[in-house]
């Protein structure tokens, strides 16, 4: 078994098995910038407040209720592939994959960690094309995702 297997699921298909996909950094990035992302909380919600000319600072109410914002978070990728066609192959069909999802949905796991994300694919980034299309091919790209109703 290889050691990329299994670390990562994204609607229980492994993208590594199927694509040759899996999480990844550059030099001089942070090794652990694809976990900082999944797990760095999302901002709050606002609070209403009311603001009265005759009263000092603003109005609250007695009983606050604090929920999360929508979030995004930029995971890294990098793909590998024997040739040339096998790299079409796992690329686009791993764009595709994503795009679709489950109705456009989205859900990520990490072996490590004991919760999902629920996300869509919301765009690309930069696309580095790490060698060229004789032999083994590979390429690092990453991919924002949106979590619309974080579950923290």
């Amino acid at each position: 078994m290889n050691i990329l297997q299994g670390l990562l699921t994204i609607n229980g298909i492994d993208p590594y098995v199927e694509y040759g996909v899996f999480l990844a950094f550059e030099e001089g990035d942070d090794p652990m910038a694809n976990y900082s992302a999944l797990l760095a909380a999302p901002e709050l919600k606002e609070q209403r407040k009311v603001e009265l000319r005759e009263l000092n600072g603003v109005k609250l109410p007695a009983k606050l209720t604090q929920r999360w914002k929508e979030r995004e978070f930029t995971l890294k990728f990098c793909i590998e592939a024997a040739n040339k066609a096998q790299f079409e192959e796992r690329y686009f069909g791993f764009l595709n994959f994503l795009k679709d999802g489950a109705d456009g949905w989205l859900t990520i796991s990490l072996a490590e960690l004991s919760r999902s994300w629920r996300v869509y694919m919301r765009k690309l980034e930069p696309y580095k094309q790490l060698t060229d299309f004789n032999g083994g091919v590979a390429a690092i790209f990453s991919i924002v995702f949106e979590e619309p109703s974080p579950n923290f």
